[in-house]
């Protein structure tokens, strides 16, 4: 695996360092600065999406205690819409969305698909709250000035059901690529997972994940773009979107190694989120 220079670590520290630049783009916006340099940040932060679902995917995959997992996530999700609430309706200032909504329901989605037999379809209920809030949005945006009171904003997916395909492709890739690699391995006699270890596997793995991803970001961009009135709303718009893509070349450099993860490295990356939302914060309202 040494051409193939990424491990988790630097993969989640390059999705850390984008998503930051992000949130800068997105308080400058919200609090008047320089409309075209937010821009600018915002489409650079574009990238940090995919890596986060890419790393999720693959956390979901390899853990060996989800429900601890999941509760990592959905912990981190439950103080941001804490800290969000106190700062929209305590001290009326506003705050960028919480892109956690998005990783806690796929993460419910993705483990729910771990489990065996017909336990499998406990994943739609968690995907069908997602497509309810998008459909929400949808109307929303087709009838301005109309707020559904009884779906808030906070148990809405930050980018509807786009972070769910995302992140179920990346979630399917190796099962897309055991189908395709199936024949050539038994005429060798090789178990599929000897190949994903191999530098050759690895990448071809990679260009799977890269591929769905592709598909799952054209395809809904394809929706949102035949839709009447995507001008309304970003539900309807993902030109801007788009621009995850650049997220590729990162991808295909994963070696499948987790890389540095020390306990002390896990509680800093997850607190990382909320404390920077609090400094950034703290800095554009003060």
């Amino acid at each position: 695996m040494r051409k193939l220079p990424l491990d988790g670590f630097w993969l989640k520290l390059l999705a850390m360092v984008l998503m930051t630049v992000d949130h800068v783009g997105a308080f400058l916006l919200v609090y008047g600065g320089d409309e075209s340099i937010g821009m600018v940040l915002r489409g650079i932060g574009r990238l940090a999406l995919p890596l986060f679902l890419f790393l999720l995917a693959e956390g979901v995959r390899h853990t060996r205690d989800p429900m601890r997992y999941a509760a990592r996530i959905g912990g981190i999700y439950l103080l941001l819409e804490i800290g969000s609430a106190i700062a929209i309706y305590g001290l009326g200032e506003p705050v960028p969305s919480n892109p956690f909504t998005d990783l806690f329901y796929l993460v419910l989605v993705l483990l729910c698909l771990r489990l065996k037999g017909a336990k499998k379809l406990y994943a739609l209920l968690p995907a069908a709250f997602v497509g309810l809030g998008y459909g929400i949005d949808v109307f929303e945006a087709f009838h301005p000035g109309t707020t559904v009171q009884w779906f808030p904003y906070f148990l809405r997916a930050s980018y509807g059901i786009f972070g769910l395909l995302v992140g179920l492709a990346f979630f399917y890739a190796p099962a897309l690529l055991r189908l395709l690699s199936k024949k050539p391995l038994q005429n060798q006699g090789a178990s599929f997972e000897e190949y994903a270890e191999t530098l050759e596997g690895r990448k071809r793995l990679n260009e799977a994940s890269c591929l769905l991803f592709a598909l799952a970001t054209i395809l809904f961009w394809g929706i949102t773009m035949i839709t009447p009135g995507r001008e309304l709303s970003g539900a309807f718009d993902m030109s801007f979107e788009t621009y995850c893509l650049l997220a590729i070349p990162f991808l295909y450099l994963y070696n499948g190694k987790r890389g540095y993860d020390s306990k002390a490295y896990r509680y800093v990356t997850y607190l990382y989120f909320p404390v920077h939302l609090v400094v950034l914060f703290l800095i554009f309202a003060l």
